[in-house]
């Protein structure tokens, strides 16, 4: 009562005023929130909070660049193995040719014609070879390329993938009447065709796992990163109608705590 009669200074008006501005603050951060979606907007909502998230978010950058970069792999292999696979084909044919060109029922014509074709495979093979490219004009076989796979800088997988060239293969015969040492010849490139197609195959699986793995991390370190700082709406939702509600209130106590020290003029009427 003490106060009340006291107008220099209207204490419970600056009680109910500062009380205003609090109520006010809490109205406007769970606002914010329901606005951004983030439960941290800034620094100062939480600091440390804020600092991991920010973390989490450059992996997770990182993360989704070496995904891509994954599937940038995944896709110049399998261009690489579609060639390596229809370098094995030529050779399973040229094999099918030289074992027609030995059969001693064929004129020496129709030998020369079959031979001629083998010449024609060993043509396909370098047209194959020379068109096994990724974004250059360089063809892949015989490089070492080196793909980004992770986040960090040592996260790399590198490939030197390799294709049956024509000038490997040395035939023993010049003549029309090849011999089984060509045969043999054919055989062994046949047999580093397959570990070709083999090793490809190989990396491209290793690169699917290597897809999987960096697909979870992604998947972990986002829920890890919206636990942290995404904002639960229920949860603001429920706080800002409570705040919404001691604004009203601190509001008319102001209004009441304004209009109170007119009681003194009371004390002036006769």
């Amino acid at each position: 009562m003490n106060q009340l009669l006291r107008i220099g200074s209207n204490t419970q008006a600056n009680h109910a005023l500062r009380n205003l501005y609090k109520v006010n603050n809490k109205v406007a951060l769970h606002q914010e929130r329901l606005s951004t979606g983030k439960r941290i907007n800034s620094a100062k909502d939480d600091a440390a909070g804020y600092a991991l998230a920010r973390s989490l978010e450059d992996r997770l950058s990182g993360m989704k660049i070496a995904k891509q970069n994954i599937q940038n792999a995944q896709s110049v292999l399998n261009i690489v193995e579609a060639g390596q696979q229809k370098s094995l084909e030529v050779v399973q044919e040229m094999r099918e040719k030289m074992l027609r060109a030995m059969d001693s029922t064929l004129t020496q014509d129709q030998r020369q014609s079959v031979l001629d074709r083998i010449n024609d495979l060993k043509s396909e093979l370098t047209d194959i070879y020379n068109s096994v490219k990724w974004n250059s004009s360089t063809p892949i076989p015989g490089t070492t390329v080196t793909f980004q796979v992770g986040e960090e800088t040592s996260d790399t997988f590198a490939v030197s993938p390799s294709i049956l060239q024509a000038g490997s293969f040395s035939f023993a015969s010049t003549s029309a009447a090849p011999s089984s040492a060509d045969i043999d010849t054919i055989d062994a490139k046949l047999k580093l065709a397959i570990g070709y197609v083999q090793d490809t195959g190989s990396k491209i699986s290793r690169l699917a796992n290597k897809e999987d793995s960096i697909a979870t991390r992604i998947a972990t370190t986002e829920s890890v990163r919206s636990t942290i700082e995404d904002a639960d709406f229920a949860e603001e939702q429920m706080e800002l109608i409570k705040a919404q509600i001691m604004q009203q209130t601190a509001t008319a106590a102001l209004s009441q705590a304004n209009t109170a020290p007119q009681i003194v003029l009371q004390l002036f009427q006769s």
